[in-house]
This record gives structure tokens, C-alpha cells and sequence, in this order.
């Protein structure tokens, strides 16, 4: 046998698969500082929430957003990172865990067995695997099609599903076709308020667009229904001065076939024909507008939105088309061979009063999971990051990027072949040379096959220190940061 590949000869495709081997373990620790110092203003809890394993006994899950929802805590003070991590609890979780088998139906995997294990399967998994939501003194783990699931902010105990006191249910026939009402993943909390809006997407038995607004005691105290001419896919969404925006783009799904068991919901996504629409609803009340934003584009996620004047400035990732199907993520071949198209950077500027829009490509480096300092949700920012790819061949992001949207300048580190996750800003309690915060991020480590936390420095990328877990983390989507 002849000596390792170098780390920028690794197939990342092997890599991804050996990211996705998942979690066995729960700990409580304070993590070793391999690298660097962790500053000693920086005080709060980071928790992140994604997939920790993508096998449930006898079945192989066929998409990331299926996988068990495992959220971690990184506990920062005096120097020291205390790490935790738990599965969430759902019930589905624990009635797998008494069956040994798997036992419902997923967003990208349908049962083993065909259409006669899957038919008028109207229950799908809630994995609790997307998100959190820390606010009140309330921490929830996330889902896209679901409940929201209550957990304990210190040790991360499951205490339950959560429906605000009973304010967040279901109503007619879509108690039947879906018990549960759609809480989205990516809340937002206007830094000018400390509201926290949200959404659903309901599918059946109308496409439907559920918008709730959230005050700074934790409580559901606005409830909005929006009927949809047609069914979209929404993940984000931003928030502006005056105005909830969504982007409702030419997808949709095939509700029949996915209810009726022939395919997964993933597999139901169609291409639509049209373009993308922009969807303004007012914060204060009053009817919705829809602005046409030329042709049909597809993205899953924004940086953030303001406004500018007569205008509405809004910065997400464009991309040209849905990414659709699925991928066995134990299977190297597969996923060598998965499509994604790349997301771009880009700014669109609405006018309320005129309706005209200008779209503006702010950089050639494809970008993914982007985020802002969160003290400038809803008002004006200059700067974002996010997960880069940087490097031709499978569509991996293996690169963090800081983009100016002022200047267009973008600055990148590549990490390949390790896989960053979600870069988040987290504020400094000090005076700190870091312009007031530091960027943290969770990287899969290649080589040692371990996962770390990397500290950076917001202006350069410059690494400020590592720590390292003590097992490997499958590659996460989302979380939120607690300041002390």
C-alpha cells in the first residue's frame, strides 16, 4: 500500500461520505484548544442543529434534510469552550428507537416496501433537524414541515412539541392531510424591535402561506394566512423596515403523487413555468403586493434585507435552477455524480412605488449558508459570509467567504478538503480587535476525520483559534448565538 493521497489530492466526494458517517456518541466536555486563543470576551452560547446521522436502523435516508436533528452547544467564558451535544427527542425518534426499524415516511426517503409501504402515508417524520430558535429564554429546534420542539437551554433535553400555548395549530381539512402546522426554519428577529417574524409553507389541501409574528415575551401573537396562486418553494425569507419579503419561485410540487405515497416529496418537485415573484407583505397590516422579478430563478437562502427609501434592498444566493433528487450520502459514486448549480451572490433592488427591479451579480464566487452580524437583521448592512466553492468538479463548499456588498469585493479562504459549516458572527462582550465579533464556524477535518470549532477573524478570515470536538459532526445547517 502506497503512502495517503495529500490533502489537496482527496476525492471530496469520499470525503463527504466519511462526513456523513454520523453520531454515536453524546458528551459534555470542554473542548482542547489545538490552535490559537479563544478571546476571554467573548462570552455566550453558540448552538448549531443538523442531520447527526443519516441511517435509521434498517434504512439508508436519501437526503440530508431527512437526518436526525442533533444540536450541539458551544458554551464560550473566561477562555473556554464547553461543548454538548443531544439528538432531539421527537416522539418519532424514540417510537424508532422501540420498533429497531424505521417507521415513517421522510421528506427525500420514502419507506423500504414501494408504493403499498408508503400509500396515503400523510404522516412524514418531524426530525427536529434544521434550525434553533433561541428567544425569551426558550430555545426550539427546528423543522421545515412541523412543530417546533422544545428543548432545555443548558443540558438540551427534549421537553416536547411546542405550539405556543396552543396558538400555532392546524385548522379544517389540513388537520387531516397534515396534522401538524408548518413552523419554518429561518426565523427572524428584527434587530430594531426584537420581534421575531416566521412562516409555513402549507401544502394541502390549498397552497398556503402562514406568516406569525412572535414578541419580545415569546409569545404568538399575530397570525397571518396568505393564499398562494400556486405552489412555491420558500426555505427563507427577509425581513425590511416595512415589509416581510418572499420570493415565491417556479417550483412546485406534485401534491397528489407525494400524499399518495408513489414518491417522496423531494422526488415531487417539479419545475414550473413563469417567473420568480416577489411577495412584500406589510408588518403594519394591509393587503400583499406581488412584484415580478423577470425570469424564473431558484435560491434557498438570503442574507438579509433593508430598506432604502422608496426601496427595497434584498441580498441572497441566486441560483438558476431547484436542486432536486436525491443521494444515497454513503455511497461515493452518488455522490461524485451529484448536480447542484451554483449560487451566486446577488442584490436586487425593488421599487415599491414604481415596481421596477434591478438584479445585480455582486460576485463569480458561488456562495452557500450566508449569514450577517445579527445586530443588523432587518437594517442596513455592508458586509456577509458564507460557504464558498472554490474549486471545479462535484459541487462541494469547501471555502468561507466575507463579500462587501458596497465594494463587490469578496475575500476567501479554502479549507479543501475539509467542509466548513454555516460561518456565524458571534459579538464580542469586550473591545476586542475583531471589530466588535468574531466568525465561528464548525469544520470536518479530512485528514483526522474529527470536527473542530474555528474561531476567525470577521475582516480577513484570519484563523484566531481551533478546538477540537471530540468525535466527527456530519456537515450542519443552521444556528443562532446567545450573547451573555
Amino acid at each position: 500500500m502506497g503512502a495517503p493521497a495529500p490533502a489537496e489530492q482527496r476525492d471530496l466526494a469520499q470525503v463527504v461520505v466519511d462526513a456523513f458517517q454520523g453520531v454515536t456518541d453524546e458528551v459534555d466536555v470542554i473542548l482542547p484548544v489545538v490552535e490559537g486563543a479563544v478571546p476571554p470576551s467573548l462570552r455566550g452560547v453558540l448552538y448549531r442543529n443538523g442531520p447527526g446521522r443519516l441511517r435509521v436502523h434498517d434504512l439508508q435516508l436519501t437526503h440530508p434534510f431527512d437526518g436526525d436533528g442533533m444540536v450541539s452547544r458551544f458554551a464560550f467564558a473566561n477562555g473556554q469552550v464547553r461543548y454538548r451535544n443531544r439528538y432531539v427527542r421527537t416522539d418519532e425518534y424514540l417510537a424508532e428507537a422501540r420498533a429497531g426499524r424505521a417507521l415513517y415516511r421522510n421528506f427525500g426517503t420514502n419507506l423500504p416496501g414501494g408504493i403499498w409501504a408508503n400509500l396515503l402515508g400523510f404522516k412524514f417524520k418531524n426530525p427536529a433537524n434544521t434550525s434553533v430558535l433561541a428567544h425569551a429564554g426558550r430555545l426550539l429546534a427546528l423543522w421545515e414541515g412541523g412543530l417546533p420542539h422544545a428543548l432545555d437551554p443548558e443540558t438540551l433535553e427534549t421537553l416536547g412539541r411546542y405550539d405556543f400555548a396552543g396558538a400555532l395549530r392546524s385548522v379544517g381539512l389540513a388537520r387531516v392531510l397534515a396534522p401538524e402546522p408548518p413552523f419554518a426554519a429561518h426565523p427572524r428577529r428584527c434587530a430594531r424591535t426584537g420581534e421575531v417574524w416566521s412562516f409555513g409553507l402549507q401544502v394541502a389541501p390549498r397552497p398556503t402561506l402562514w406568516i406569525y409574528r412572535i414578541d419580545v415575551r415569546g409569545e404568538l401573537v399575530e397570525t397571518r394566512r396568505i393564499r398562494l396562486p400556486a405552489m412555491s418553494f420558500m426555505h427563507d425569507f427577509v425581513l425590511t423596515e416595512r415589509f416581510a419579503v418572499f420570493f415565491m419561485t417556479p417550483v412546485t410540487f406534485d401534491v397528489a403523487r407525494a400524499l399518495i405515497g408513489f414518491a417522496s416529496p423531494v422526488q415531487s418537485i417539479r419545475r414550473a413555468p413563469g417567473g420568480t415573484v416577489a411577495l412584500l407583505v406589510p408588518r403594519n397590516g394591509g393587503p400583499e403586493r406581488r412584484i415580478p422579478l423577470g425570469s424564473g430563478f431558484f435560491l434557498f437562502h438570503f442574507f438579509n434585507g433593508f430598506s432604502d427609501g422608496a426601496t427595497i434592498v434584498v441580498d441572497g444566493c441566486r441560483m438558476a435552477d431547484f436542486p432536486g433528487g436525491t443521494v444515497d450520502l454513503s455511497d461515493v459514486t452518488a455522490v461524485r455524480e451529484v448536480g447542484l448549480d451554483p449560487g451566486y451572490p446577488t442584490r436586487w433592488r425593488i421599487n415599491v412605488e414604481t415596481e421596477s427591479v434591478d438584479e445585480c451579480k455582486v460576485s463569480n464566487v458561488a456562495m452557500e449558508l450566508p449569514t450577517i452580524d445579527p445586530r443588523r437583521v432587518a437594517i442596513r448592512h455592508e458586509v456577509g459570509y458564507a460557504t464558498a466553492r472554490l474549486r471545479p468538479g462535484p459541487p462541494f463548499y469547501t471555502g468561507l467567504a466575507r463579500v462587501d456588498f458596497d465594494t463587490g469585493e469578496v475575500d476567501t479562504v479554502d479549507l479543501a478538503p475539509d467542509l466548513p459549516g454555516e460561518p456565524m458572527f458571534l459579538p464580542l462582550s469586550g473591545n476586542e480587535a475583531h471589530a466588535g465579533g468574531v466568525l465561528a464556524t464548525v469544520v470536518y477535518r479530512a485528514a483526522e476525520r474529527v470536527s473542530e470549532l474555528q474561531l476567525r477573524v470577521p475582516e480577513t478570515l484570519a484563523l484566531i483559534a481551533r478546538a477540537r470536538l471530540p468525535h466527527a459532526m456530519p456537515p450542519g445547517f443552521h444556528g443562532q448565538y446567545v450573547p451573555a
